[in-house]
């Protein structure tokens, strides 16, 4: 062949022998893939199904001892219990709701200057009557001597910086010969002071 030209037909045979190769193919990504989920399902599924085997299990074992505790306590004792109890929460409500009159002298005492008598005494457990007077309370009306006008301004003073007292007023006013002073009083305290124990 002359040189610079161009030639398809090879000059020499060549002596390799070309073998078509094949590769072994393995598992795709997918399929593998494929396998461990189905592989975790069976696994998860056999799990469940044991498990709830096991809590079935259980729950006979509690229900068959709650029966035998139940069996243990006697339907008359409980009935009886039952009853004592809706007794007592009776009898709780009763007492908390129970007025304390004696509470009233107690508090009178408090508030009373130690120069103050008293003669008379009622009360009444309800409205005010007169303009002025708080809508409802604990209403006395007393009878009493003080043994100045001086005493019964200082009782006035105890009876406005008292938190117990709601309203009050004196009248009647009259001097005795031994220089004492009658006078009634009309007093409205807190009605919450028959609640206390």
């Amino acid at each position: 062949m002359e040189p610079g030209k161009l030639s398809f037909i090879p000059k020499k045979q060549s002596k390799t022998n070309y073998k078509t190769v094949y590769k072994e193919a393995g598992l795709g990504l997918l399929m593998k893939a494929s396998v461990f989920l189905f592989i975790l399902s069976v696994a998860g599924f056999g799990a469940s199904y044991f498990y709830k085997k096991a809590i079935t299990r259980e729950i006979d074992e509690l229900s068959v001892s709650l029966d035998r505790a139940k069996s243990a306590f006697d339907p008359s004792l409980i009935s009886e219990m039952e009853r004592l109890m809706g007794s007592i929460s009776f009898a709780k409500e009763l007492l908390n709701n129970h007025i304390h009159p004696s509470s009233i002298f107690d508090s009178l005492e408090e508030i009373t200057h130690e120069k103050v008598g008293f003669s008379s005494f009622s009360f009444s457990h309800g409205q005010g009557q007169a303009t002025g007077q708080p809508a409802s309370g604990l209403r006395i009306n007393l009878s009493g001597e003080a043994r100045s006008y001086r005493v019964l301004a200082e009782q006035s003073l105890i009876f406005e910086k008292s938190d117990l007292v709601r309203y009050f007023s004196f009248s009647g006013f009259s001097s005795s010969e031994d220089g004492n002073v009658s006078f009634s009083l009309d007093l409205m305290l807190d009605p919450n002071i028959l609640f206390i124990n």
